[in-house]
């Protein structure tokens, strides 16, 4: 039984995924199995990935069997997988020789994701930027303000979680890695590596990120799933900082919040609207004014 699961979408990455399994090959970590979903490519992905099928046992070739498109294939993988632990890995990036080994020594009992930074490498520009994210512990608010990203490519999910928030959702057209982790933040406990271990490839015409229109439907999409998630937040927060003014004011101040207390509520559904509204402009650079 391997120890992790590793996943891999495919649509027409005949060009790319020679590189991305072989990475893997090199690991000097040894117990997991791969499988490549393809997506129903019109190239030569399946030749290829049964290719290294035939040279190592752990290289599986399945084809997607749910919606189309990389959230459906990720799902089919997820649910073939033997492992408890799953790493959904892109088809055009590259894993270093140490990425499995470091990954699965960040694992606890506690512990339900354990992620690490990378190294986006811009095609188009020739550079390479480290990208450092993550966080340990629960880092939900982390990610609902924006303070830290997570990746697919660098981080190992226990599949009881996966299958917990219901799998990855098949709708979202964009910025999948952010919705998904999203509703993991709210029931795992994460570690993080603080180390590139992963090349992350950006830059290329075909690739979801290029696509400005669409990056922009999917950060509305990703607000308004999440809404109420955001809301409880702002307002736990709201309801932190007048409670710890109250515990630090004098009497008199205390007095006034109190009798305040019926404006505050009816003050909080118009508070609500502007964060909303805050971050439809800032996620879709629209300029909506505030009430």
């Amino acid at each position: 039984m391997p120890f992790l699961s590793i996943v891999i979408p495919a649509f027409n990455r005949a060009h790319t995924v020679v590189s991305t399994i072989e990475s893997f090959i090199a690991q000097d970590y040894k117990n997991w199995e791969m499988l490549v979903v393809d997506d129903h490519s019109k190239d030569d992905t399946k030749q290829v990935v049964e290719a290294f099928c035939e040279k190592d046992s752990r290289i599986h070739y399945l084809v997607n069997e749910r919606k189309k498109g990389a959230q459906g294939a990720r799902n089919t993988g997820i649910l073939h997988a033997s492992a408890e632990w799953i790493l959904i890995f892109d088809a055009d990036d590259k894993a270093h020789f140490n990425f499995l080994s470091k990954l699965v020594a960040g694992i606890q009992n506690d512990i339900d994701v354990v992620s690490c930074d990378l190294n986006a490498v811009h095609t188009d520009v020739n550079k390479i930027e480290v990208m450092e994210g993550g966080g340990d512990g629960y880092i939900e608010p982390l990610l609902m303000s924006h303070q830290k990203y997570i990746y697919f490519d660098v981080g190992i999910i226990r599949k009881s979680k996966l299958l917990e928030i219901e799998l990855l959702d098949e709708d979202c057209p964009a910025y999948q890695e952010f919705d998904t982790h999203l509703r993991l933040s709210a029931i795992c406990k994460y570690k993080w590596v603080k180390e590139a271990l992963v090349d992350w490839f950006v830059g290329g015409i075909d690739t979801i990120t290029s696509k400005k229109k669409l990056n922009r439907n999917a950060r509305c999409y990703v607000v308004w799933h999440n809404r109420k998630r955001w809301r409880e937040l702002e307002y736990n927060a709201f309801i932190h900082e007048v409670l710890s003014l109250f515990a630090h004011s004098s009497l008199k101040a205390k007095w006034l919040l109190i009798k305040a207390a019926p404006e505050i509520l009816l003050f909080w559904p118009a508070v609500y609207i502007n964060i909303v509204i805050r971050l439809i402009n800032r996620k879709c650079n629209t300029h909506i004014p505030q009430i």
